[in-house]
């Protein structure tokens, strides 16, 4: 009975084993014929493990050594019977530094819902993420300002004007003069401070030229100028018109004269004045040439020929005035005596 107990014994040590042996390698089956579990499903040559091939991996994963390696940065598995490369299971494995607040995961990706610093924001300027703007001027998205202080600064024309609201710095907005407040004018829409003297560079007058007659009116209009040569708006004037020599006025009066806003009026001399138009309280100024033809004389027909595109008189034109010809002088004139009035000219 003793010698039957220990064969009985062995017999059984030798079958555990055999059942051991294949459950841990499958026996050469091909997926272990069920024998091979998880985590090392498949048979591979005698050896269970989690892939043989990369099709026995899930997603983007490659077999390497028996196991299935996921892509760089999408290493995680959510799955916890499988393998399952991903960047994310949660939202809070996602890196929201970028865009606090706004970044989730999404089928196991890290989705970014709003627009990063230096994005384009035209589409939506409410997109940026959080501590973010859309910058008006570039419509990008910048940080937000925290005081005016953080726009007076900018590298802009007129940038002292701007004010920081909602995050966002742009200028007070306006459709005339009259919405701004004490100090600044309405520029394409925005409220801006008048330059001072140091600020302007030059102005010019248009036209540059005229011609007018004895009691005739002309608008002239100035306009200064930044040394960028960008226009410098609200800026004012002062006028002055001066008889140049060979002027024919009498008795103290002029070839022309000009108003307080500019406009310019054909005196009783016969000749050009210069119209000076100043900058306010500064010393840039600028001009304009007007060409007057005073009243004609008993019995004279007067013709005067100007260039249409230039303003200016035409010397040396010939014109015939009924039956008699001239030529024009310098001041673009010709005059005959006892040409028919009505006349052909």
């Amino acid at each position: 009975m003793g010698k039957l107990g220990k064969l009985s014994i062995s017999a059984l040590a030798v079958v555990v084993a055999a059942a051991f042996g294949l459950a841990a390698c499958g026996g050469g089956d091909d997926n272990g014929g069920g024998d091979c579990t998880w985590p090392t499903p498949n048979s591979c040559e005698g050896t269970c493990s989690e892939c043989c091939a990369d099709t026995d991996c899930e997603g983007d994963a490659t077999c390497s050594g028996g196991a299935c390696q996921c892509p760089a940065g999408a290493e995680m598995s959510c799955e916890s019977n499988g393998t399952f490369c991903a960047e994310c299971c949660g939202d809070s494995d996602c890196d929201d530094s970028s865009c606090p607040g706004d970044v989730i995961c999404d089928d196991g990706e890290c989705m970014l819902l709003g627009l990063v610093e230096g994005s384009d924001c035209s589409g939506d300027a409410t997109a940026c993420c959080s501590g973010l703007a859309c910058d008006v001027f570039t419509n990008t998205c910048l940080t937000e300002c925290s005081g005016d202080s953080d726009c007076t600064g900018m590298d802009m024309p007129f940038a002292g004007d701007l004010t920081c609201s909602n995050g966002v710095c742009d200028f007070d907005h306006c459709t005339k003069d009259a919405n701004c407040s004490g100090g600044t004018v309405c520029f394409n829409g925005d409220c801006v401070t008048v330059p001072d003297c140091s600020e302007i560079a030059s102005c010019a007058v248009v036209p540059g030229s005229t011609v007018t007659q004895e009691a005739d009116t002309v608008q002239m209009a100035a306009t200064a100028y930044f040394t960028s040569g960008a226009l410098a708006p609200g800026v004012t004037f002062t006028w002055a018109a001066t008889d140049e020599a060979g002027c024919t006025a009498a008795g103290g009066d002029n070839c022309a004269a000009v108003s307080a806003t500019g406009t310019v009026t054909g005196g009783t001399g016969t000749g050009d004045a210069t119209v000076t138009a100043t900058v306010s309280g500064c010393a840039v100024t600028c001009d304009a040439m007007v060409s007057n033809y005073g009243a004609v004389a008993g019995g004279a027909t007067r013709v005067v020929v100007i260039n249409e595109l230039k303003g200016t008189p035409v010397e040396g034109a010939d014109v015939m005035i009924g039956d008699q010809s001239g030529v024009t002088l310098a001041n673009g004139v010709v005059e005959v005596n006892g040409a028919p009035n009505p006349a052909d000219i």
